[in-house]
């Protein structure tokens, strides 16, 4: 494969299996590490491995820059070998090795503020009374973990949102 892509759980794999082509899908590995400081650490592990190649992470949309700066000094400047932390060289590499799925939050959570959002969307997940119902009266979203089997409805029908995913699974293949 040419690229690794870490990305914090099973959610979010699913979610890039299903945004992605099968011919860029082919071409990746993709892995859930568990959170995201586990993202910035594999990143790290993984650059201290030449032979691993090309890696990037894609975290959940609650990653905060000052979360991955933190992380980043520890997990990332030990694959430097003891490297100064430097501003100018985090921002560039931040931007190449990391990037974040839509929302502020966790992918299940996105998914259901969808959902919430937008009846016509619901329908077309279940045109039931019942779902919609629900969705709307029932699920709250600190019962987001329900939500696993409309992944894949979600990240189709709210595809253009996750082009920067792509964009930048892309441009971690052709770099």
């Amino acid at each position: 494969k040419e690229l690794t892509v870490y990305v914090e759980d099973k959610v979010a794999k699913l979610m890039l299996e299903t945004l992605l082509e099968s011919a860029t899908r082919k071409r990746i590995y993709i892995i859930d590490v568990g959170s995201k400081e586990n993202l910035v650490r594999m990143i790290g592990s993984h650059y201290r491995n030449d032979s691993l190649g090309k890696a990037i992470a894609i975290a959940d949309g609650d990653l905060t820059e000052k979360e991955l700066r933190g992380w980043y000094k520890t997990h990332m400047l030990r694959a430097y070998k003891g490297e100064a932390f430097n501003e100018e060289k985090f921002q560039q590499e931040s931007k190449v090795l990391f990037s974040k799925f839509a929302g502020d939050n966790a992918p299940e959570k996105y998914m259901l503020e969808k959902l919430k959002e937008s009846e016509d969307f619901t329908r077309y997940v279940d045109d039931s009374d019942e779902f919609v119902s629900f969705i709307a009266c029932e699920i709250s979203l600190s019962d987001h973990h329900g939500l696993f089997r409309v992944v894949e409805r979600v990240v189709l029908f709210f595809g253009d949102e996750f082009s920067n995913i792509k964009k930048f699974i892309e441009k971690g293949l052709n770099e």
